[in-house]
């Protein structure tokens, strides 16, 4: 009996060496695996963009969910508007355009005109609006040689429950792209319908000099989470960065790790773990925007186990940078060091600069989660205003999670919600616009009312400071020309 309760123990043991095996080399290839079902679309740009309107294979699924829509608003005939993040919802909508593209359109150009929300003024409708603009060919496959050049790009696309015709609206050109088919009627018919069955939260549109803010009216409710974190080892990004790692110089120190090859030069540092990647050689100008964003992401699934969470955030064409950003439940995280982000700087044919942090949250901790409560967007866009701040000037307004490392572990971070304000192109803390001591409404606050205080939380190892002015804008510019400190 004890010898077989030993073979017993014995291939228990084996058992678990090799699922640990298992596991980890499921995590590590996953990233590979990722990249070898995108690299097919993108290789050496072959296969545009264009091509994934209508198709049905996973690859391009992932594009859609990316690039595609992040929000949804709801105008119901009484006039009243409605906002739902809902990913369901979403993902829905991504499927609707999908298959708009497979049908036989008419797509015609006009004007953009102001007020343009007008013209749907008593009808029920819906608006899908991306992070950015988005290339008209995406979901348009096949336009009219006549008016289109093929880099039409699109910012929100609008749904009517009146016609067959859907509205396709780039709101930096002034452009509206009409698209008509006769099979729409049902379609929309039946996403209407759709609608009703997913939450959305009251909001109310506000006019700044020709765009739109929708704004809630009612207190936002979300929790605050707490994530185990890893750091990924600097031997995966030498292996996808460099040819032949084992041939890259080592010049670290204490505070940075430095590495140059052939290639480019990595640079890591070991206090904040923030990454930055640049290649030797000139920048080569990307002049098609759709291969730009396709070959931005098949570079960005080298570095992430998963990109599943990862959202196209932004596109600044003078840098020719293309942003993400890791989501939770829809909702974008930010922080100092560019943890949950992510900057890919692309030449023509290849990456050119990368930075991005080397920590990722991994596990939900779920018991530790806590209810707290924001303020209301409008609130908030009037606390701006009373703080000087230009109506004109503000471009977004989201609520988001704020990376905290915990003060308990270093391999813990807690994700608190506040409000995210975008001026001049930079994502800003609210409590770094508004003086919170002075506009007590606008503080995060738990259910019993008690304020929770950003400027204890803002070093990055989760000690205490006092030094308020050390916020600074959450969306750095991306340096080219040497490592700058």
């Amino acid at each position: 009996m004890k010898i077989k309760s030993n073979w017993l123990i014995h291939l228990v043991l084996i058992g678990l060496v090799v699922f640990s095996l298992l596991a980890t080399f499921s995590i590590f290839s996953s990233s590979t695996w990722i990249h070898n079902l995108i690299n097919p679309l993108v290789g050496n740009q072959s296969r545009p963009l264009a091509q994934i309107a209508g198709s049905d294979n996973q690859e391009d699924l992932q594009l859609a969910k990316t690039f595609g829509v992040r929000k949804v608003i709801r105008h119901q005939e009484n006039g009243q508007y409605g906002q739902s993040i809902d990913t369901k919802l979403t993902q829905l909508m991504n499927d609707y355009l999908i298959q708009l593209g497979k049908q036989k359109l008419e797509v015609t150009k006009s004007p953009l005109a102001d007020n343009y929300y007008e013209k749907f003024s008593g009808q029920a409708y819906a608006i899908l609006a991306f992070a950015d603009e988005i290339p008209l060919s995406f979901f348009i496959s096949q336009t009219p040689d006549s008016d289109f050049s093929g880099q039409e790009r699109v910012s929100q696309v609008i749904i009517t429950a009146e016609d067959n015709q859907v509205y396709l609206l780039n709101e930096k050109a002034q452009e509206m792209i009409i698209v008509s088919s006769s099979d729409q009627k049902e379609s929309i018919s039946k996403l209407a319908k759709n609608l009703a069955d997913y939450p959305f939260t009251p909001v109310i549109p506000v006019n700044l000099d020709g765009r739109y803010l929708f704004l809630t009216n009612q207190d936002v409710r979300l929790d605050r989470l707490t994530y185990m974190i890893e750091r990924q080892a600097n031997v995966n990004y030498l292996s996808q960065l460099f040819a032949a790692p084992s041939e890259v110089h080592d010049y670290s120190d204490e505070i940075y790790t430095r590495y140059y090859g052939d290639e480019g030069k990595l640079m890591i540092n070991t206090q904040t773990y923030s990454l930055l990647f640049e290649r030797h050689g000139d920048l080569v100008e990307p002049t098609d925007y759709e291969a730009t964003l396709v070959n931005s992401l098949a570079q960005l699934s080298k570095f992430q186990h998963n990109i599943d969470n990862w959202y196209f955030t932004s596109y600044d064409e003078a840098n020719h940078q293309v942003r993400y950003r890791y989501f939770v439940n829809n909702i974008p995280i930010f922080g100092q060091d560019y943890t949950a982000k992510a900057e890919l700087v692309m030449s023509a044919n290849d990456l050119q600069a990368l930075r991005m942090s080397t920590i990722n949250i991994q596990t939900p901790l779920t018991d530790r989660s806590k209810s707290l409560v924001l303020p209301s967007g409008q609130e908030v866009y009037q606390g701006l205003v009373a703080a000087g701040i230009d109506q004109n000037d503000i471009q977004d307004m989201v609520p988001g999670y704020y990376w905290i490392y915990s003060q308990e572990s270093a391999r813990l971070v807690e994700l608190v919600p506040t409000w995210f304000i975008r001026l001049g192109g930079n994502w800003q803390l609210l409590s770094n616009l508004v003086d919170l001591n002075q506009q007590k409404n606008l503080a995060t606050k738990d259910q019993e009312g008690q304020v929770f205080d950003f400027n204890r939380h803002i070093n990055p190892q989760g000690q205490d400071s006092q030094d308020s002015n050390s916020f600074q804008a959450l969306d750095e510019d991306m340096t080219i020309n040497g490592f700058e400190n």
